[in-house]
């Protein structure tokens, strides 16, 4: 008998109103940038770690794992802050929104949710590039990006959610929530 297996990720959910900010600022210079495919509304997370495709027995030992890191720490502020992209801008493939604030506490928390120490840039995809030949106004938008302003937000908790991938893009469904300490 075959095995349930789902694509799964631990990710912090941006609240709603920075997501509305957030689709405001691409609703704005999205049409200056052909070639990309932008993130789906209320698809906004910023990634602790993906965990691939995850035998379904296992979820409730993710749970039970992520309950035990998220009673070590406390909630935490985050400013969204700077686009960018990877690998480069000279070579798009990701457009990202970079973080300010309290990047300490995000760290730790992801170093505990990952169960490894690796580099991390903590950031939002914003869009896939999906013809680089056709791409362009990226610069422009990096550039725009700057003088964006968002509004800090409370980082309350953190969650597990299960990917399906469609053709008109990936379809998140939370699984569990995990509350940080007051």
């Amino acid at each position: 008998m075959a095995r349930t297996r789902i694509r799964s990720f631990i990710a912090v959910e941006v609240p709603r109103d920075t997501a509305r900010e957030i689709e405001q600022f691409l609703a704005k210079v999205s049409k200056a940038v052909q070639g990309v495919r932008w993130v789906k509304t209320g698809g906004f997370h910023l990634t602790l770690q993906f965990l691939g495709e995850v035998e379904e027995a296992l979820i409730d030992q993710i749970k039970d794992r992520m309950n035990d890191v998220s009673s070590h720490h406390r909630v935490f502020h985050l400013t969204p802050k700077e686009i960018g992209c990877f690998p480069s801008p000279e070579r798009p493939r990701i457009i990202w929104l970079g973080f300010q604030g309290d990047l300490e506490a995000l760290e730790t928390l992801q170093r505990e949710v990952a169960g490894e120490d690796r580099r991390f840039h903590p950031h939002l995809t914003l869009g896939r590039v999906v013809d680089p030949k056709r791409a362009s106004g990226i610069t422009d938008i990096i550039y725009m990006g700057r003088s964006a302003f968002f509004e800090e937000f409370l980082v309350k908790s953190f969650s597990l959610f299960k990917s399906d991938l469609t053709p008109s893009g990936a379809e998140y469904t939370k699984l569990a929530e995990f509350e940080l300490k007051p």
